[in-house]
């Protein structure tokens, strides 16, 4: 019976709590999102996640390719080989997995930019035989959405089970790498 007095008398004070509190996106840090599968020889993968930096600022880290290898650490080389305009050219190296499931890999990619909104890049030689991304930038309120949609050759290499999982944990790790960097600019540019 007492729970029934209460009720009504903490409504106002749990609708008051509840406005003042900031959207649940801010709220919350949600770890990335990704699925990776395997079609028809083909890796599709869908990733997303939400962090509370500017469209321009997170658009900035994703195209920040002549630095990237400082703050993705399964990147050993990235550079913009060729500029003009919109368009660039970019070769990047690296090493993905751990142990014996370890892949070295390289790609030279044809990236063209839409600032601050898309990035669609198609790979033009390398590891990866031929395949293709989108990344999209969306503002909501203090934060952007990334989306990524990408669908490229399975290399031989990739066991099919374990080649799967060990893509998308790395596309996980990957994209907190970049969540960490574009917050940690962010930082410094609220100083």
């Amino acid at each position: 019976m007492s729970v029934r007095v209460l009720q009504p008398a903490l409504l106002p004070a749990l609708l008051m709590l509840f406005l003042l509190l900031p959207s649940a996106t801010c709220l919350a840090d949600p770890a990335p999102q990704v699925k990776v599968k395997r079609v028809r020889g083909n890796l599709i993968i869908d990733a997303s996640m939400v962090v509370p930096v500017r469209q321009q600022l997170a658009f900035e880290v994703l195209t920040d390719y002549n630095h990237m290898s400082a703050f993705i650490t399964n990147m050993k080389e990235s550079k913009i080989v060729e500029s003009n305009g919109n368009k660039l050219v970019v070769s990047q190296k690296g090493k993905a997995g751990s142990g014996p499931f370890s892949i070295s890999w390289e790609t030279t990619r044809e990236v063209t930019l839409t600032a601050p909104t898309e990035i669609h890049s198609k790979i033009i030689s390398g590891t990866v035989k031929q395949g293709q991304s989108t990344t999209r930038l969306f503002q909501d309120g203090h934060n952007v959405k990334i989306v990524l949609h990408s669908e490229s050759a399975a290399s031989a290499l990739l066991p099919p089970v374990v080649g799967v999982s060990m893509v998308e944990g790395q596309i996980k790790k990957q994209y907190g790498e970049l969540r960490d960097e574009m917050l940690k600019r962010q930082k410094l540019a609220d100083q």
